[in-house]
């Protein structure tokens, strides 16, 4: 049988959750899939049932103060904290990964890989990234903004993913391309070889 819960340890309970709920409203929270208006209404609906199960375990007991608090107000789903500050973050966040050395050799070497290449896939997904930000940004998609908002991340995914493409090699029993320049130094298409003649 559970132990039942004192009416001092549900008190703090309480006390966190509207703590909980003003932070998401005020500063948003880190959520990389829900907006803050989902956040803040999931806190609202503890303290909602913090409430109700101080009454049910205490009903003879004296409601403490907190008991009395307002309920906070219910949001809209979709609402989110700082709207500015993670627009101004993904954009920075943006810029910062497009003209990073290591986005800028990946996208000019990536042909080098064939489709069938398990890297080519990893390759793909982190220049993918880069247009994932750009129409969060233009989409008004405040939480697909502030989930690639960390450059520091971004750009350590980058570098590995440089350092892996500037180490593979084609499989021996591939028959290459003569049309294919497959160094690191890069690709050179018919035309270009043909300029270089």
């Amino acid at each position: 049988m559970l132990k039942k819960p004192g009416l001092e340890e549900l008190v703090r309970e309480l006390e966190r959750d509207y703590a909980r709920w003003e932070q998401v409203y005020m500063a948003g929270s880190k959520d990389p899939f829900w907006p803050d208006g989902v956040n803040a209404n999931l806190c609202r609906d503890h303290i909602l049932c913090g409430k109700r199960r101080i009454r049910e375990l205490y009903p003879d007991a004296e409601m403490p103060e907190i008991y009395y608090w307002p309920l906070p107000q219910k949001l809209p789903a979709e609402y989110m904290a700082r709207k500015e500050e993670i627009r101004s973050a993904a954009l920075r966040s943006y810029t910062r990964y497009i003209s990073d050395e290591n986005f800028c050799f990946i996208r000019n070497h990536v042909e080098r890989i064939p489709e069938t290449d398990a890297l080519r896939g990893i390759l793909d997904a982190l220049l993918a990234r880069a247009d994932v930000l750009k129409d969060a940004v233009l989409s008004g998609d405040y939480v697909a903004m502030r989930r690639y908002a960390d450059a520091g991340s971004l750009l350590a995914s980058l570098k590995s993913g440089a350092e892996r493409l500037g180490d593979w090699e084609p499989p021996e029993q591939e028959q290459l391309d003569l049309f294919t320049d497959y160094s690191p130094d890069g690709i050179q298409d018919e035309e270009s070889m043909s300029m270089s003649m």
